[in-house]
């Protein structure tokens, strides 16, 4: 080529333009960059970093010969709404709302485990993720639970192993079983059993050996009546003595196998065994242990042993009481049935806002479902849905004041009522009431914003702070509400004292009866809710004097602030309970 370099190609071929790499100066930045030789620098794409400034103050990431980044990718951190830092791309960090806490919730579950979600997965600790320890619990029925744990086990959906020598139930757990009307079985050469299979049997156990003679031409150890054990005295001898109850060594002792794991037992042990709880009882007269009687050396639940039909029949019937409590007999889900549907057709129902999911949850209810737990989840998702459609049309008017922050906060709670469960847990019933009633109070405060400003709102992100820690404000660190009146009466009452409706709306939207509204000695404003009883000292965050108090008795320079809401004396009073004697 020009350049001196020699062609590397056949004789016979081409040569075309020079590809020897050699360094030129790219025009635009300025930057030497290896190039073929024939190529025009000013058309080549420089690839060295490029080390503009963005709008951020950060370098762009992008090479030179490239047009900059339009959202920067540094990572920075930043403070999120719930409290906690983070480290989040540097263009999410002006809007840190859309950043996800990663952080671990690791907040105490009502089952005693800490919880194992994410700070945003959990929205701030308020719905729960589901405990994701699996349960260890045994169940009534004598299976062990294989849900993830709960306060509540949910009931047992594995095939029912209730039997007896005519049939097998054919049911899943849950279900109460169908006793068996066949005449009893039980008899020997001493006594016969005249009742029904599962009736208390009128004939007792019979304590006389077995006179059969085994395989091996040896006296059965069994009692009359009873199935022979397998064991023999003199060919097991080791197995037949080893001490469990105490008299395995006797050499007149007789013995009961039980026929779900084969272990043999002294009868008179046996005995004491299986009736060691039979008189306990709760204080409402019920079995305190609803369970059926266990192998002492394996846990095996006792179903089948005929010497002792009475106390298993008895604990079966204690059982399918239980059952038909939690699961309900045909008639009381079919009349539960009729009753939600006639709600969900009501006048509620056809007025809720989500008319897809009140269409889903009246099919579900027309597939007939099978147990009373299947129609409580039903009956919680429209009370829920419900809830939240009666707040979602109120904030329609305020949406521009609000920012949509409700709204999406709705859309979140939505979600997480409607995901596919067998069950709702204790957690998540709780859970649920404490954010609906948050987002209920987030609403008031937007009417009070909206009241105070007349329209010309622009909803502050301190102020957005406040209303997603609403819950936490009103159901755990009573006195942190004060924060929330100090930006009310501070941020917004720019104009001069409040007006009576305004304090009003205040009282409203905190949703306390009269005399939970105290002032402190320079007569600044705050609550306490609860009982309205002063239980914890606390510092003024306008003057830092002591507001509250100790053992229900006010700070001796409080007072009960009679302006808010008309009290004369607090909440928590004696007096109040007072009724004078007639003259």
């Amino acid at each position: 080529c020009t350049k001196g370099h020699r062609c590397k190609k056949k004789c016979s071929d081409d040569c075309g333009n020079c590809m020897e790499k050699v360094e030129k100066m790219v025009p635009m930045c300025c930057h030497i960059e290896k190039m073929p030789c024939y190529k025009d620098p000013a058309e080549h794409t420089c690839t060295k970093p490029c080390s503009k400034i963005l709008s951020c103050e950060h370098t762009c990431s992008n090479v030179c010969g490239v047009n900059c980044v339009t959202e920067c990718l540094e990572k920075v951190t930043v403070n999120l709404a719930c409290g906690h830092e983070s480290k989040v791309v540097c263009h999410l960090s002006k809007d840190p709302d859309k950043s996800l806490c990663t952080e671990q919730c690791n907040e105490q579950l009502q089952c005693g485990h800490l919880c194992k979600g994410t700070c945003s997965k959990c929205m701030q600790g308020r719905l729960h993720e589901k405990c994701g320890k699996k349960c260890t619990r045994t169940l009534f029925c004598g299976h062990p639970c294989r849900e993830s744990c709960s306060v509540n086990c949910p009931p047992c959906t594995r095939p029912c192993e209730t039997r007896c020598e005519h049939s097998k139930c054919k049911k899943n757990c849950l279900e109460p079983c169908t006793l068996c009307t066949e005449k009893c079985e039980w008899r020997c050469a001493h006594f016969k059993c005249g009742k029904l299979c599962s009736e208390p049997c009128d004939r007792p156990p019979c304590n006389e050996p077995c006179d059969k003679v085994l395989k091996c031409t040896h006296v059965c150890i069994g009692l009359c009546g009873e199935p022979c054990p397998k064991l023999c005295r003199d060919c097991d001898k080791e197995k037949v003595t080893e001490i469990f109850f105490g008299d395995e060594d006797e050499t007149d002792a007789r013995f009961v196998e039980l026929p779900e794991c084969g272990h043999v037992f002294t009868y008179e042990g046996l005995d004491k065994w299986m009736g060691m709880h039979q008189d306990d009882k709760s204080d409402d007269g019920e079995d305190a242990n609803i369970q059926l009687k266990k192998c002492p050396r394996c846990s095996t639940p006792i179903r089948g042993a005929r010497r002792y039909g009475e106390i298993i029949n008895d604990q079966l019937k204690a059982i399918n009481k239980v059952k038909e409590r939690s699961h309900g007999t045909k008639s009381e889900i079919a009349s539960a049935t009729r009753a939600l549907s006639a709600k969900i057709n009501g006048k509620e129902g056809n007025e809720c806002h989500f008319k897809d999911d009140i269409a889903g949850l009246r099919k579900r209810l027309e597939s007939k479902p099978k147990s009373m737990s299947a129609l409580k989840v039903i009956e919680h998702q429209y009370s829920g849905l419900c809830a939240l459609s009666a707040v979602q049309i109120k904030i329609k008017k305020y949406i521009q004041i609000a920012g949509g922050m409700l709204r999406d906060d709705i859309s979140h709670i939505h979600s997480w009522l409607m995901k596919p469960r067998s069950r709702f847990s204790e957690q998540e019933i709780e859970d649920f009431a404490k954010e609906e009633k948050r987002i209920r109070q987030g609403y008031f405060f937007v009417v009070i914003l909206n009241n105070f400003n007349k329209n010309k709102l622009n909803l502050s992100n301190k102020f957005k702070k406040i209303i997603h820690k609403m819950g936490i404000f009103i159901l755990k660190d009573l006195y942190q509400v004060i924060r929330v009146i100090k930006i009310v009466k501070k941020s917004l009452l720019e104009n001069g004292k409040m007006s009576k409706s305004e304090r009003e709306m205040i009282v409203k939207a905190m949703g306390l009866s009269k005399g939970h509204w105290y002032k402190c000695k320079k007569g600044h404003i705050y609550c306490i809710a609860d009982c309205g009883g002063a239980t914890v000292q606390g510092v003024c965050p306008e003057c830092k004097g002591v507001i509250g108090g100790s053992g229900h008795r006010l700070h001796k320079d409080n007072a009960v602030a009679t302006e808010m809401d008309g009290a004369t004396r607090p909440a928590y009073d004696p007096m109040n309970n007072y009724i004078p004697p007639e003259d």
